[in-house]
């Protein structure tokens, strides 16, 4: 998509283009060298002693690179207008309109669920460890992983196949209805890109039903998948508070840091993914019923809102990058084996035992 600047109907200039398309791409070069190294690390440690649970984590770093690998190949945007929720192919080989294309861009959107299934994955693995680590032991590798593998692309399917149907159901009349803005903003004919439209209102009833149909299932299926790693969180720390007097200290600080670092896992596809899209689906139907009591024109003329839309589409190429990124620098012997590497001067400092004379060090 060419960047055209011109004047838009408010008087305010600025591009008429999704974004640079440096900035996914560095991000997705950037995931390309952490993800890699990340799993070298893991190779490399001694003092984790993670087990079978490496395995996940070289399945959560392949499936980062192949979200970067969709970055690259099918990059989006995002575009509100009125009643309107437009997710669309900014370039490339699938920026040509076609039925294959835009199931392409659904899963390239699918992304979102398939983290989520990922990290119940590791949720569960990491209950599991507390309460029957003998059956993880036996049965994991490889039937539990690829019963894993297996569950993400389920969640992902299902994404695809409601997100590529239903848009595709009465998409001329969807194209038409934000075609003059889209060229207005965008300088390109919506008709000649992959775009997924979801429409709220100013449309037929069985257009309306498809979009909240589409809506409902996707919401649902996000809204389960965040309660239930709160709800294996919470059983995770109930176990740990049990097992307080039965486990060492060492082993206590291991589990403590591996949750902390699967919340952070949680939280960064949550802001980075999750909540622009849901804030845009929400604000196409919301702000514009809000617009009968406010004057809605002088909010969008502070372009505000557009600029939202461009940086939402980078902050989601940033996840897989920073993912990987997190864990290192919170699981203290991966971050001492990344200092390392580096060159960087860095010693580990005994703490005295108060307990005996020995000396540990915390991983």
């Amino acid at each position: 998509m060419r960047i055209i600047t011109k004047k838009n109907s408010f008087g305010d200039s600025f591009p008429h283009s999704t974004h640079s398309p440096f900035v996914p791409k560095f991000f997705a070069f950037c995931s390309f060298l952490i993800n890699p190294l990340f799993i070298f690390l893991i190779l490399k440690d001694t003092k984790l002693n993670l087990g079978n649970y490496k395995y996940l984590l070289f399945y959560f770093s392949i499936f980062n690179m192949s979200c970067s690998m969709c970055d690259i190949l099918v990059p989006i945007c995002i575009f509100n207008y009125r009643y309107a929720f437009t997710i669309f192919v900014t370039e490339g080989y699938f920026e040509t309109p076609s039925d294959f294309g835009r199931y392409i861009l659904s899963f390239r959107c699918s992304y979102i669920t398939g983290t989520y299934a990922i990290l119940h994955s590791h949720f569960l693995y990491r209950y599991m460890i507390l309460v029957c680590d003998n059956y993880l032991d036996r049965y994991f590798f490889p039937f539990g992983l690829l019963c894993s593998i297996f569950y993400c692309l389920l969640h992902m399917a299902f994404w695809t196949l409601v997100a590529g149907f239903l848009s595709s159901r009465n998409l001329e009349n969807r194209l038409q209805y934000v075609r003059d803005p889209f060229e207005k903003y965008f300088g390109q004919d919506p008709f000649e890109i992959n775009v997924i439209i979801a429409q709220y209102s100013e449309a037929s009833e069985d257009f309306i039903q498809d979009t909240w149909i589409g809506i409902v299932l996707l919401s649902v299926v996000s809204f389960a998948s965040l309660s239930l790693i709160c709800f294996l969180g919470y059983l995770i720390v109930r176990e740990l508070k049990k097992q307080t007097l039965f486990m060492s200290a060492t082993t206590k600080r291991q589990q403590t840091q591996l949750i902390k670092a699967l919340v952070i896992q949680t939280i960064t596809p949550t802001i980075a993914c999750f909540s622009p899209c849901f804030f845009f689906l929400v604000s196409a139907y919301v702000w514009n019923r809000w617009r009968t009591v406010n004057n809605y024109e002088i909010f969008e003329k502070r372009l505000l809102f557009r600029w939202l839309q461009h940086v939402s589409a980078i902050v989601m190429s940033i996840f897989p990058f920073f993912d990987p990124l997190s864990t290192l620098l919170v699981l203290p012997s991966l971050r001492r084996q990344l200092k390392c590497l580096f060159k960087c001067n860095h010693t580990d400092t005994p703490v005295q035992s108060r307990v005996r004379g020995t000396e540990t060090v915390c991983f």
